[in-house]
């Protein structure tokens, strides 16, 4: 894969003027829901490069019985019954989670330089990889563990990011991509490791097994925060702040909502779209949705003063405010 030289690719971002914002990098016109002026270059590519770098609130993720959170700061990893109920401490990582999975019975999370294990019906974590640089995305289906591992600066478009597959049981990594600068999330289904490459404009796909990585859509703006919806993929991209989707065999990638308010948290739950707006609207924030296929854009929580994180169990959505670790009301 080609790729640009990174101060061609800083020098072309800081000449985008606030008409980059407005212009859909699709033919077809999304569905608008203008809430706020788009920020200016220097701030939307600050927001790009620091995608990857460790949340100080929290990780959230959710199974049929309980919800789970990763805290910042502290490492402490807690399981909440859902049901309601007090939290209990499952570990203490020493170092802030950058990425949290569920699978195989077990918490896969990313911290410092390890993947980590913990078995969800009790038992030690355990260390199943320890030769990161530093611990980025991950994605987990039992078998393997996905994890993104950046070299380089803290942030910035010198980084390097490499897309690595471990063994469940531990075990060497091996590597099934690379791009430079940071990878914002990971997405798998049964056959395919799924992310984005900002500074090539590419959403990407690589076989689980090992093999060259494909190009699902190209010439995108700034692209991250990708997720499985079916048979299609669906992306943030920050250049005109909207969401798109495209076949994840390939295919003309297409519109369905502009929000200047930005996209934080992005989940899927059936055929609809979760996010929480990235700037406050109106001095609050809310959990807002729209179906995949387009339409109106839809208010799924009340205004509050913040939201941590989100995520859902397939049929509800749950949220992460300080403390508060509950389904969105």
């Amino acid at each position: 894969m080609t790729r640009t030289a990174p101060l061609l690719a800083l020098v072309g971002l800081l000449g985008l003027g606030v008409a980059g914002f407005l212009y859909s990098t699709s033919a077809a016109p999304p569905a608008a829901r203008v809430v706020a002026p788009p920020e200016d270059d220097l701030e939307m590519l600050a927001r790009v490069l620091d995608a990857s770098a460790p949340r100080a609130t929290g990780l959230l993720a959710v199974d049929d019985a309980n919800v789970y959170v990763a805290r910042g700061a502290s490492g402490v990893v807690e399981a909440r019954p859902k049901a309601g109920g007090p939290a209990r401490t499952l570990a203490t990582l020493g170092s802030p989670a950058t990425g949290m999975a569920i699978a195989g019975g077990s918490i896969w999370i990313a911290a410092g330089r390890s993947v980590r294990r913990i078995p969800l019906a009790g038992g030690s974590p355990a260390v199943v990889f320890d030769r990161l640089a530093r611990a980025g995305a991950i994605a987990a289906d039992g078998q393997w563990v996905f994890v993104v591992d950046v070299e380089g600066g803290a942030t910035g478009l010198l980084a390097t990011s490499s897309l690595l597959r471990v063994p469940a049981a531990g075990g060497d990594a091996v590597v099934l991509g690379r791009t430079q600068g940071p990878v914002a999330s990971l997405a798998i289904d049964e056959a395919n490791v799924y992310w984005t490459d900002a500074l090539e404009g590419a959403v990407l796909a690589v076989p689980k097994a090992g093999g060259a990585p494909r190009t699902v859509a190209a010439d995108r703006g700034l692209p991250e925060q990708v997720t499985v919806m079916g048979d299609s993929l669906v992306w943030v991209e920050r250049r005109s702040e909207s969401l798109f989707a495209a076949p994840k065999a390939g295919g003309a990638p297409r519109s369905i909502v502009q929000d200047f308010a930005g996209f934080a948290h992005v989940v899927a739950m059936g055929h609809t779209i979760a996010w929480i707006d990235e700037a406050a609207v109106g001095g609050a924030f809310r959990v807002l949705a729209i179906d995949a296929a387009g339409g109106d854009v839809l208010a799924r929580s009340p205004p509050v003063d913040a939201v941590d994180a989100l995520a859902t169990d397939g049929a509800h959505l749950f949220w992460l405010r300080g403390d508060e670790a509950v389904a969105v009301p």
